[in-house]
């Protein structure tokens, strides 16, 4: 059996069994169709589904250790075009944090924040997959610093400290990323890094608030090109940073700094 597994320091990957290098530790043959009934991915574990009706969603749940998370679905008809499954990402209050889609028998996977010790749901459900399509599901424990969805408006800000970069994107549609700032000096810089860099879809915008919820600075980090702004703030006084796009990439990752 072929194995994929990983040790970096203390952070230990899941294993991943190819079909058809070996047999699955467990191949689920019947669905989970609901929060209530998901199934739990242990970690150094996967799932195999044999079959997916047309009707059917599969849940699935599993606990964070670390600060991120990688869920993957594979093919096991890799290239086909028949074989499309989408992937939705929720917390423990059920709340949609991420989706992503594994279309024409071409794997995909990603990667976002997490709290650790909090339980996240996984549910899977057909694009246009014929039903005797089959798939596997992973989870790995992930490496970067992710901002914690949801953190679409002020009361939801995620914090920020000096000099420790958080890495974001665009989960959904219309959601934009808030985090806030205790600054220790006067000077605050706020910088934003393109994960691809050179992109032309690549664009986010960068907008600095008071204390207050009034903007006191903005700048534009557009076509993959990095950007940033410094400003003078009042120490110990709370800012906050909003991080938008202008355009529908999803993919598009960004990477947000500050020091003071």
């Amino acid at each position: 059996m072929k194995t994929f597994c990983f040790n970096i320091g203390s952070v230990i990957f899941v294993c991943l069994w190819l079909v058809s290098c070996g047999t699955p530790e467990e191949t689920i043959d019947s669905p989970h169709e609901s929060f209530e009934t998901a199934y739990t991915i242990a970690e150094d574990n996967y799932v195999e589904y044999e079959r997916i009706d047309r009707e059917k969603k599969h849940f699935y749940k599993t606990t964070a250790s670390g600060t991120s998370l990688q869920v993957g679905l594979q093919h096991v008809r890799l290239n086909s075009s028949g074989s499309n499954f989408s992937v939705a990402i929720f917390n423990s209050k059920q709340e949609k944090l991420d989706s992503f889609r594994a279309y024409h028998g071409i794997d995909n996977e990603i990667e976002f924040g997490v709290i650790q010790g909090e339980e996240y749901y996984l549910k899977i459900y057909l694009g246009k997959a014929k039903p005797e399509n089959r798939y596997q599901l992973y989870v790995l424990r992930g490496q970067k610093n992710y901002e914690i969805e949801p953190n679409n408006d002020f009361p939801d800000a995620g914090e920020l400290s000096s000099d420790v970069a958080v890495t974001g994107r665009r989960n959904l549609k219309e959601s934009n990323d808030y985090f806030q700032i205790i600054p220790t000096g006067n000077i605050l810089t706020v910088e934003l890094k393109h994960i691809t860099q050179n992109a032309p879809d690549s664009d986010f915008s960068v907008k600095l608030y008071d204390n207050y919820q009034q903007v006191i600075d903005a700048f534009s980090a557009n076509n993959g090109l990095n950007n940033q702004i410094t400003t003078g703030v009042l120490y110990g006084e709370r800012y906050y940073v909003k991080v938008y796009v202008k355009n529908a990439c999803y993919t598009c990752e960004y990477e947000l700094l500050v020091s003071y």
